[in-house]
């Protein structure tokens, strides 16, 4: 890439960029930042830079101005003004995973300024605002970091609605229907009460009028959740679609394109022959000049005959500039100008063949009303689509201007991130809380994305909302600039990016953006290419397969070179990898998933460790399906199906042929009736296995593998039999830890291929599962949400590994690749086509300030225009996914594909990633390259900037073959000792960490002080093991003060803080007997329950009622789960150290972090209380370790200790 002065332009434009987006907060700014460009880095620099500096300054001043007005004359602390800036920030972020990611970086580059240095993308001149200041503001704004807003524009609507829901004529209670099952019920619901009603009536109405056409309640429920979805708002299909001038404006468009094509086509008619096509088009299209047309069928009917299918065919090639033969010399004056009204017509032709005014009028008859009854019901019941909520929150603002100006008040910044995949009701958001109004009334706007890089316009990402609201920046005052500086890419991957998408990449308003160059960054462009020239950063792999009926290539499948282009990239990734290049540096991107199999076996067979990142397999992980099944079968005894599946699974393993003696034994009959462990019944199971066991015939191929699992099943049986009772006795944690430990499921799949990807999803699974139970679901309720998730694959993403260490392939979408990058990337099977899945059905979009839309198949008159937005922004998207590919790489870039032979038609849009990369071809032509290669035996050659491979040649090098195995030299005998000797260190070593327990209570120190200090070796001394594990109801395990100390907990961890809290304690008392019952013997409960009475009647006479009251309103979090890696010495665990905060709280006086712990110690005075305290102390570090490296904190919280007994608190350090 030339380093001309245009592009010199660019980097100075981007330096100003970057300096503006840092020290200028008070005008609306818009970054353009391409690919690689530091886009997350630049959000954080300014929220860092604001804060340290202009934010501060507001905050203080502000706060200064309050004290001053109540008289008091102390200037705020610095905690209390960063919570201040804090609270002002709010940034809002694609995904969940991005909010987290971004609200990480901005503590990590807090904890570097208040560390003395420089965090990436900050620039000093940034921090000449915070005068000197920095470190200490940074120290506080880390202790204050919980109160900075980074979420979703979804969860960011849902805090503007719940803040107001009474003014957004919404439930005060609202929740989100997150996964759409409120929405499917109540639709489900909606539909069958019409039609009992319209069954009970004589007349036929319109909803018996679509059954009859085959549309029953099914399809009527699915079609108002398809409405729902895409958010129409009820009163949008209020008027009818067959209105007269809805019909009449399709009847004046189609006149005026026919008579555009008839006027250039009639008067050359002439000069062709007879049977040319262009003479009926033009007797067709001036016959449709003349029709009087009044209704919708009247012009179905005309244009059918008009312009039947055929001609319909060649009008689209006229508008795509294909003309050919007599017809090019016909019209060779006119043929540029022809191309717009043919190609319109034929769109026309296209859609009037598929109207259906009668379904059209019935289906709007029946589904207008029925969706009103939706939207009212899920109003009533306080569920929320996300559609929905844009909706409500644009309508809030936009009607309640009290309300949006407290929402401005309490906004000074306002970021967004990816931008560009914005759509017209966000932006409608924006504009109302940061654009409209007076400028010192609104908070000051960042926008950050890049337009080449919107690749969900069928998430309703639309770039001409994107241009408008770019325009509204301008008209404001504010700008728009560019990043073009890229920190990801070698400067060679960057000038190919620029030669395949420069030229397919022209703007088009409201649709494609103009290509902007990317340029390397200093350190990229002093990198060294990748491998020494073994391999070229940039390759093109043609997956061409040989002839072999010739010395030279013939056509080859899509199937044929996908394969081809696998074996390679696996033997491609084999060789580059034993050369020292992570698992985790490969990326395998594809445009679609639909052909993820043989790239899966390429890889399999190869040996490489890979993982397949689906946008919809959750559901469909074979552990999901058996984790669910698991589930079914504890909850439904009679579900038999999932006992099949529990039991075929790697939980149980019966081999199938075990199957048939168990049912012809009524077994599952028998596992039905075992609802708790009944030792007569289990042992009458455990003769029925056996027996089965010993009726299977011998000799079935592969029954040895399976031996022992007749223990395996009689086993689980007894578990099973244990979960159904305590699903039935136990709160629900105590149930889904029973079944996440007791089966050992987890363990058994952690052990199979990529287990910790497996253990993520099970993990997932497992947590959505306690908070369905907890949420009050009655058993059928939770059973038939997870036969519906199951049998629907509902949507969902994958559960990814804790660590970011699983050292393995990754193979995508590139949808799924957005925001990655990898060393060495391989874009395959550019040639694969996108099948177009017809969408109609019942669908709907905003166009024009009006919905069109589609009912069970029938659109209205201007659904055309919605189908032709449609084409044309997939087309520029296909474009953008290329672009979006192509720059995930770091050091290699590998482009394959089945290369077309034919030339490519200039004149048709792009169908495939390979339509575009056409044009690439190096400039003699892969034709006669290939030529001579297989003259000269080699397999690939430089051309014009890249290195074009063909992988079918074989040979070796370039990464596309497979190396021959080499038999290994047998080792000296002296290295066998000494491996010999490393191995039973090695062994030792783990027989040591075997026996280290894998996990600890953060009290467990504690407790050892403090029998050493009571010198009661066996006693538990103060019940404080309440925080063990559950389950000891009836064992007789705890003491009464164990059972006393967790009755306590439970009840101080239920109160509501917001309510009086002494009647709370009181009211509390009865339910002291059912607490304990649970932790103790029948013949322990009278003690616990006295001693559980006594320090709550002493905590509600005590002092220690009003600070709780006092400091209610500034509690952060209760019973706060904690879990850290383990500490070090010889009693530390393997495994993690766990425990539960009772209380975090910000102290009212300073506003700092207060961990605070409750005891139940009968114990008094100061001297006993001092010892005490001492011996909690390590449980103290542990919870003030955990809070300041969860939020990065520059010094740990305080630690309290409040003795409930004693009515005293003690602070620990």
């Amino acid at each position: 890439m030339s380093a001309g002065p245009p592009l010199d332009a660019l980097r100075t434009a981007d330096a100003e960029a970057r300096r503006r987006s840092q020290t200028s907060f008070e005008r609306p700014l818009v970054l353009e930042a391409g690919a690689g460009t530091g886009k997350t880095a630049t959000l954080v620099a300014r929220v860092v830079a604001w804060c340290l500096g202009p934010g501060w300054r507001r905050a203080a001043s502000e706060l200064a101005a309050q004290q001053q007005r109540s008289g008091k004359g102390e200037a705020p602390g610095a905690e209390r003004i960063a919570a201040r800036v804090l609270d002002g920030v709010v940034a809002i972020t694609f995904t969940e995973a991005a909010a987290a990611e971004m609200a990480s970086r901005v503590a990590l580059g807090l904890a570097e300024v208040e560390r003395g240095a420089l965090p990436k993308g900050l620039l000093a001149e940034a921090l000449a605002g915070a005068d000197g200041d920095e470190r200490p503001r940074a120290a506080a704004l880390l202790v204050a970091l919980d109160h900075l807003v980074v979420a979703t524009i979804h969860a960011f609507c849902r805090r503007l609605l719940a803040d107001a829901p009474l003014a957004a004529g919404l439930h005060p209670a609202f929740a989100v229907d997150a996964d759409g099952r409120a929405l499917e019920e109540v639709a489900r619901e909606t539909v069958e009460a019409a039609f009992r009603a319209a069954l009970g009536r004589p007349e036929e109405g319109p909803l018996v009028a679509l059954a009859v056409r085959g549309f029953g309640p099914a399809e009527l429920a699915a079609a108002l959740v398809d409405l729902a979805d895409v958010g129409v708002p009820p009163e949008a299909l209020a008027v009818s679609p067959l209105a007269p001038e809805a019909v009449a404006a399709l009847v004046q468009e189609v006149r005026a394109q026919a008579a555009a094509v008839a006027a250039l086509v009639g008067p050359r008619v002439g000069r062709l022959r007879k049977n040319a096509n262009a003479i009926p088009i033009a007797s067709g299209c001036e016959a449709l000049t003349r029709a009087g047309l009044k209704t919708l069928e009247e012009l179905r009917v005309a244009v059918a005959a008009a312009l039947p299918e055929n001609l319909a065919g060649r009008l689209e090639e006229w508008g795509r500039g294909k003309i050919e033969g007599g017809e090019a010399a016909a019209f060779v004056d006119v043929a540029a100008e022809l191309r717009e009204p043919a190609g319109r017509l034929a769109a026309l032709a296209r859609h009037a063949a598929r109207l259906d005014p009668e379904l059209l009028e019935t289906a709007w008859q029946a589904l207008v009303p029925l969706y009103a009854q939706l939207d009212r019901t899920m109003r009533s019941r306080g569920a929320e689509t996300f559609a929905a909520l844009l909706r409500d929150a644009r309508e809030l603002l936009a009607r309640q201007p009290a309300v949006r100006a407290g929402v401005r008040a309490g906004m000074t910044q306002l970021l967004v991130d990816e931008f560009q995949d914005t759509d017209r009701l966000q932006c409608d958001i924006l504009r109302l809380l940061a654009i409209d109004g007076v400028p010192g009334e609104r908070p000051g706007l960042f926008l950050i994305g890049d337009p080449k890089q919107s690749i969900y316009g069928w998430r309703n990402a639309d770039l001409a909302a994107y241009d408008g609201f770019l325009d509204l920046v301008r008209g404001s005052g504010g700008e728009v600039m560019g990043l073009s500086v890229n920190f990801r890419s070698l400067p060679p991957i960057l000038d190919e990016v620029r030669r395949v998408v420069e030229p397919a990449m022209v703007r088009q308003d409201g649709v494609q953006p103009a290509f902007q160059p990317l340029l390397p960054s200093p350190e990229r462009a002093a990198a060294l290419p990748a491998r020494g020239g073994r391999r070229a950063p940039v390759e093109h792999w043609v997956s061409w397969e040989p002839d072999e009926g010739s010395e030279g290539f013939g056509r080859t499948t899509a199937q044929n070179a996908a394969e081809i282009e696998a074996r390679a990239l696996a033997a491609d990734i084999r060789e580059v990898h034993a050369e020292g290049v992570p698992w985790r540096e490969f990326g395998v991107l594809l445009r679609t998933a639909g052909a993820l199999d043989v790239v899966v076996w390429a890889l399999r067979d190869a040996g490489v460790p890979h993982v397949v990142e689906r946008d919809r397999s959750y559901y469909r992980r074979r552990e999901i399906i058996e984790a669910a099944a698991l589930v079914r079968a504890v909850l439904d005894p009679g579900d038999h199906l999932a006992l099949v599946t529990v039991l075929r699974s790697s939980l149980v393993g019966v081999p199938d042929a075990a199957l048939v003696p168990l049912w012809a034994r009524t077994f599952p009959d028998r596992v039905a009736e075992l609802t708790t462990p009944n030792a007569a019944e289990l042992d009458r199971l455990t003769a029925l296995v056996a027996e089965a066991s010993g009726a299977l015939p011998t000799g079935i191929p592969g029954l040895a593998r399976v031996q022992g699992w007749e223990r395996n099943l009689t086993a689980f049986l007894e578990q099973l039999a244990q979960l159904r009772r305590s699903f039935a006795s136990e709160p629900a944690a105590v149930f889904v830890e029973r079944l996440r430990t007791a089966t050992l499921f987890e363990a058994s799949e952690a052990a199979r291929t990529l287990g910790a990807y497996r253990i993520a999803n099970l993990d997932r699974f497992f947590r959505t599962l306690l908070e369905a139970i907890e949420a009050g679901g009655e058993p059928q309720a939770v059973l038939r949400g997870l036969r519906s998730n199951v049998a629907q694959a509902r949507e969902a993403q994958e559960g990814r590994p804790l660590t970011a260490a699983e050292d393995a392939v990754r193979v995508m979408t590139i949808h799924k690749a957005k925001g990655l990058d990898f060393a060495y990337v391989y874009l395959i099977q550019t040639h694969r086509e996108a099948r177009g899945d017809g969408r109609l059905g019942t669908d709907a979009e905003e166009i024009g300030g009006r919905f069109e839309y589609a009912l069970l198949g029938a659109p209205t008159p201007g659904w055309h225009a919605v189908e032709t937005r449609r084409r044309r922004v997939e087309a520029a998207e296909l474009v953008r996914t290329l672009y979006v590919g192509m720059t995930r790489a770091k050091d290699r870039l590998v482009v394959a594909g089945n290369w077309r032979l034919d030339p490519v038609d200039p004149t048709r849009p792009p169908h495939s990633h390979m339509d575009v990369l056409a044009r690439r071809a190096p400039s003699e032509g892969l034709g006669m390259l290939a030529a001579g290669l297989l003259a000269g035996g080699g397999r690939h050659a430089d051309r014009d900037g890249a290195r074009w491979v063909f992988p079918a040649l074989g040979g070796t090098g370039n990464g596309a073959a497979a190396t021959a195995a080499v038999t290994p030299p047998l080792a000296a005998p002296e290295h066998v000792a000494r491996d010999a000797e490393r191995l039973a260190g090695l062994r030792a070593e783990a027989a040591a960490r075997m026996a280290t327990a894998f996990s600890a209570p953060a009290s467990e120190e504690a407790h050892r002080r403090l029998r050493e200090l009571l010198d009661e070796s066996a006693a538990d001394p103060a019940g404080e093991s309440a925080g063990a594990a559950p389950g000891r109801a009836g064992e007789g395990g705890a003491s009464p003060a164990s059972a006393a100390g967790a009755a306590v907990h439970r009840v101080l961890e239920t109160l509501d803080l917001g309510a009086e809290i002494g009647g709370q304690l009181a009211a509390a008392r009865g339910s002291l007997a059912a607490l304990v019952e649970g932790w103790i013997g029948p013949e322990g409960r009278r003690e616990a329950e006295r001693r559980a009475a006594e320090v709550l009647a002493r905590l509600a006479g005590g002092p220690l009622l009003g600070r709780l009251g006092a400091i209610a309103p500034h509690v952060v979090a209760r019973e706060l789960a904690v879990l850290l890696p383990p500490g070090e010495g010889a009693a530390a665990p393997a495994g993690f150290v766990s425990g539960a905060i009772d209380l975090l709280y910000r102290d009212p006086d300073t506003g700092g972090l207060v961990v605070a712990d409750y005891k139940t110690d009968d114990v008094t005075g100061a001297a006993p209380l001092d010892a005490r305290a001492a011996g909690y102390a390590s449980q103290g570090a542990v919870y003030r370790r955990a809070i300041q490296e969860a939020l990065g904190l520059p010094r740990p919280p305080r630690f309290e200790l409040w003795f409930l007994q004693a009515g005293a608190i003690v602070s620990v350090s």
